[in-house]
C-alpha cells in the first residue's frame, strides 16, 4: 500500500482534486488485490498443512460423539488413524495424504497461475 500510494496515477488522482475516499477506493484498492489474491492463495497451503500436522499429533478438532451432528474430523487425525493400521488396510494412510497433497498442490498452482495472469511486469 504504501509503495502504490506514490505511484504516478495516485499523484494525478489528487492533482485533479480526487478525495482521500475515492483515491483509496478507485485506485489503490483495486491495484493491490492481485498481489493480495496471490498471497492469499499462497497461505491457504500453510494453513491446511499445519491443521494437519496438529491433528495428527492429537491437538487437532475431535470428532463429535453426538450422533446428531454432522461428524467432523480432520486429515491429520485420518493420517494418525492410518499409521496404525498400514500393514493390513494401508489406503487408511495413503488416502488421506493423498489427498492433502493434492490440495496443497492445487492451491499452489493456483497461486503461481494468479501470480502469472495479475503480475502487471509479466505482460508485454
Amino acid at each position: 500500500m504504501l509503495a502504490l500510494k506514490e505511484k504516478d496515477f495516485v499523484m494525478a488522482a489528487r492533482s485533479v482534486g480526487a478525495s482521500h475516499q475515492r483515491i483509496m477506493w478507485r485506485h489503490i484498492l483495486p491495484n493491490s488485490l492481485g498481489p493480495i489474491l496471490v498471497a492469499m492463495a499462497f497461505l491457504i497451503p500453510g494453513a491446511i498443512i499445519t491443521e494437519a500436522i496438529l491433528g495428527y499429533l492429537g491437538l487437532g478438532l475431535r470428532p463429535s460423539t453426538d450422533p446428531t451432528d454432522i461428524f467432523i474430523t480432520s486429515w491429520g487425525s485420518m493420517l494418525l488413524d492410518g499409521q496404525t493400521a498400514i500393514n493390513n488396510q494401508p489406503w487408511l494412510l495413503l488416502s488421506p495424504a493423498i489427498c492433502v497433497a493434492l490440495v496443497v498442490l492445487s492451491f499452489n498452482f493456483l497461486g503461481d497461475g494468479l501470480r502469472d495472469a495479475l503480475d502487471p511486469r509479466m505482460r508485454d
